[in-house]
């Protein structure tokens, strides 16, 4: 009963159209986590295994399921293992990486700067806060 289920909603557009939408996630969070993965020491365990898993998001990318309802359902399983573990690393990196950055950027400003502004982006100083380029 619930294999007919899902082969009823499979075999119309909706499982090619959550195939692509899967495919679009992974497209986009990709640089993202390579990004704040980049900022790391090379040798930090966040950092390797975000990266393991950014080129086993993209080996999926890579393959194409075949035609038939069996072969796309795991398809599409693994690319949402995938979105799933990459945004788990989006989550940690950046919490780490604003971790790593706070004593410099703290240290090195003044109390107004530590201040979180209305988007919680920068401080006063201009410098960023948070994931994103090092500070200058």
């Amino acid at each position: 009963m619930v294999g007919d289920a899902v082969q009823i909603f499979w075999a119309g557009a909706a499982g090619e159209t959550l195939t692509l939408q899967l495919r679009g996630h992974l497209m986009l969070t990709i640089p993202e986590v390579e990004q704040l993965a980049g900022q790391l020491a090379e040798d930090t365990t966040p950092r390797v295994t975000a990266l393991a898993d950014v080129d086993e998001a993209r080996t999926r990318l890579d393959l194409e399921p075949g035609s038939n309802l069996p072969a796309g359902i795991p398809h599409a399983q693994r690319l949402a293992r995938s979105v799933l573990a990459l945004c788990t690393h989006y989550e940690n990196l950046t919490q780490t990486v604003a971790y790593v950055r706070m004593p410099d950027h703290g240290a090195s400003c003044t109390a107004d700067c530590k201040k979180v502004d209305d988007d919680g982006s920068t401080g006063s100083c201009g410098r960023p806060r948070g994931p994103g380029p090092a500070p200058p």
